[in-house]
């Protein structure tokens, strides 16, 4: 059994590089007021530095009279809030780079929503988060939170139509985001766009390569070096990044 432990593994769209998770741990390292201190995120710097590959954060109260233990980690208010930041940025920053979409993140695919804007994906998904994961507990738009969450865990190949349950509990896929090989696409138009270069897609390319010419194959055969040749497979244009150069492909 522990031979398989370095192996990759998949939850749902979620690529792990190994199959060690570390379970929620109380350490009581918040601040008396539940606020994130430096000895929490060095403890869990700590644990991911020592290769566990998913780490779930400790209980932490959604209600000041939720407080049943001192030094409790808080999500309860705005200022309790703020200095879970960075659970926000990464959470966002997986769903942008591996096209990993939940009901509060797939405003992402959505036509006409600028990946460039950080400060307002990141305002958004924090409002998501405190109208829906934090203030909607009971009810139908719990109910529907409980699906996904328990679906996530139960799946056991890519969820590639990014698929769940919506809060009226309506079944929604989001199709204008792709996972390949290791990398997502989001559709922005006519054109698929690789989430490296989402942020950069406004720029001139470094290059721009005709479909079907012999630079395209050679860019094909590079691809294929990389184990990446799915990347080419799109109808319409295709923008990603190659060694380090933005290339669009028309």
């Amino acid at each position: 059994m522990g031979a398989h432990l370095a192996e990759e593994v998949y939850i749902g769209t979620l690529k792990l590089k190994n199959r060690i998770v570390m379970p929620p741990m109380v350490t009581q390292y918040a601040s008396p007021e539940g606020l994130v201190t430096e000895r929490t995120k060095d403890y869990y710097a700590a644990r991911a530095r020592g290769g566990a590959a998913l780490i779930f954060v400790e209980a932490s109260r959604i209600d000041k009279s939720g407080h049943t233990f001192v030094n409790q980690l808080a999500i309860s208010d705005d200022i309790c809030i703020s200095g879970m930041k960075e659970l926000v940025d990464e959470i966002v920053r997986l769903s942008k780079e591996f096209g990993i979409l939940t009901e509060y993140t797939a405003f992402l695919a959505r036509e006409g929503t600028d990946l460039s804007r950080e400060d307002d994906v990141l305002e958004e998904v924090a409002h998501n988060l405190r109208s829906r994961a934090m203030a909607s507990r009971s009810g139908i738009e719990a109910v529907n939170q409980s699906f996904n969450s328990n679906a996530q865990l139960r799946q056991k190949v890519l969820n590639r139509q990014n698929a769940y349950w919506d809060r009226n509990m309506q079944r929604v896929q989001v199709s204008q985001v792709r996972q390949v090989n290791d990398r997502a696409f989001y559709q922005q138009g006519k054109r698929w766009v690789d989430s490296r270069v989402v942020e950069r897609q406004a720029n001139a390319p470094d290059r721009v390569v005709e479909i079907g010419s012999p630079e395209f194959l050679a860019l094909a055969r590079r691809l294929s070096e990389q184990n990446r040749q799915g990347s080419l497979s799109f109808k319409g244009e295709i923008m990603l990044e190659v060694d380090g150069r933005t290339v669009l492909c028309k």
